[in-house]
């Protein structure tokens, strides 16, 4: 188990942007590592998982981030992964489709 700095207690981590893509592996690397892990994000959320909080959570909106976290005793890291949206149904293409011209 993965304890916070001198303390007795199960470090915790919160990682926006966390339901897919690059924040759902780093959410599953720590809840490995012995992280609790809130994981937040927008879209399909996965199953709850052992030691991983699936939260459906628009960082943007500042009033409900702050109620979610300070329900919480104490947080240990913090991982900003979220990809800010400028609206909803953006185009999105995969990685092997986007030619960088030089």
């Amino acid at each position: 188990m993965v304890t916070a700095k001198n303390q007795n207690r199960r470090a915790r981590a919160l990682i926006t942007g966390g339901t897919s893509g690059i924040g759902l592996a780093l959410a599953i690397g720590f809840a490995e590592e012995g992280y609790e892990v809130l994981s937040a994000g927008l879209g399909e959320m996965p199953e709850n998982q052992d030691r991983i909080e699936f939260r459906s959570l628009d960082v943007r909106i500042k009033n409900r981030s702050n109620n979610w976290v300070e329900t919480r005793d104490h947080l240990d890291v913090l991982v900003n992964a979220a990809v800010p949206f400028a609206e909803r149904g953006t185009e999105t293409r995969s990685v092997e489709t986007i030619v960088i011209s030089t």
